[in-house]
């Protein structure tokens, strides 16, 4: 698995690669501001830094299931935040 990237979400929009990626920046950013500490710990590591479910259990001192659940979760708390509609990519199977 690979971290998320702007170009995983807007390819092919036609808008200015720049722009692009400032607008993901600001809503990513904002959108981990409203996350509870472990649910973004959970995002960062999993989906930012591309650690696998065990290397995540064990960087937070929790099992391999409460990060499944906690990204589950923390995934559909993201995908409904009007900033991000449309960013987020297809996150399914991630687990």
């Amino acid at each position: 698995m690979r971290g998320l990237t702007t170009e995983d979400s807007s390819a092919g929009s036609g808008e200015p690669e720049a722009a692009r990626k400032d607008r993901w920046k600001q809503a990513v950013h904002a959108a981990l501001g409203r996350l509870t500490d472990r649910e973004r710990d959970v995002i960062v590591l999993r989906l930012l830094e591309a650690k696998g479910t065990g290397e995540t259990a064990i960087a937070l001192g929790i099992s391999e299931s409460a990060v499944r659940s906690i990204l589950l979760r923390a995934m559909t708390r993201l995908s409904r935040m009007e900033e991000l509609r449309g960013l987020l990519p297809d996150w399914k199977g991630l687990n």
